[in-house]
């Protein structure tokens, strides 16, 4: 029986040197041989998370994340898996408004660069809009004059017209058209002195507008560096 235990022994060293050297020979193959194993070799998940290795991405985890290795098994690239239609759109959404600040960003600093190429200080700003107010004045002035006679004229043509009138006479159809083109001229100088008020409120905007960002830009300048 002894015979037996010592038979079983010796049978169970011999298959495991056998399989040891087995082991050696093939680890000596992989590391002497990286040629036999020049293809390149992914590693990817399955839908249960169980990860898998090949030298080609099985059709269904296309389009799944995948990573590429080299021969020491180090992840050299790594293919990002297909967004969903939704990712996808959220992508466009955030590209066109970081395009969007961008180009708001652009504009904003060629008004700058504009702003103090034009101006030394912001008295400048005050003496342009001043003198813009100053024209805009003298048109609305001209304005009123012309509306001040065109007043007297329709006056008269109303007189005239009463003085038919009590006479027993019709008033003519031309000067019956003579009052009513008055009227719109009187209407249409009063709609200039409006958008020449507007103009105004407008140039005075702008001004504000440039002189509160010029101040803003030369306080950067003289603000000191840390």
């Amino acid at each position: 029986m002894l015979h037996t235990h010592l038979s079983k022994l010796a049978k169970f060293e011999v298959n495991l040197y056998a399989r040891a050297g087995w082991i050696a020979l093939l680890l000596t193959v992989l590391c002497c041989s990286p040629h036999l194993f020049a293809g390149k070799l992914y590693s990817w998940k399955d839908k249960n998370g169980q990860t898998h290795y090949g030298d080609h991405v099985p059709p269904e985890y296309a389009k799944k994340e995948q990573r590429e290795l080299n021969e020491q098994g180090r992840t050299v690239t790594v293919r990002d898996r297909a967004k969903t239609p939704e990712e996808l759109a959220e992508a466009e959404r955030l590209k066109k408004i970081a395009e969007q600040q961008r180009a708001e960003l652009e504009k904003q600093a060629e008004y700058d660069r504009i702003l103090l190429q034009t101006y030394h200080s912001e008295a400048d700003i005050d003496a342009l809009k001043n003198s813009k107010i100053d024209s805009v004045n003298s048109q609305i002035l001209g304005t009123k004059a012309k509306l001040e006679q065109f007043h007297d004229y329709l006056e008269i043509l109303n007189k005239q017209a009463a003085d038919q009138e009590t006479a027993g006479n019709a008033v003519e159809k031309s000067h019956i058209e003579k009052i009513a083109q008055t009227k719109s001229q009187i209407g249409q100088l009063n709609t200039m002195i409006k958008e020449y008020q507007a103009e105004i409120a407008g140039i005075t905007k702008k001004a504000d507008k440039e002189k509160n960002r010029y101040r803003e830009l030369n306080s950067k300048e003289t603000q000191p560096h840390s």
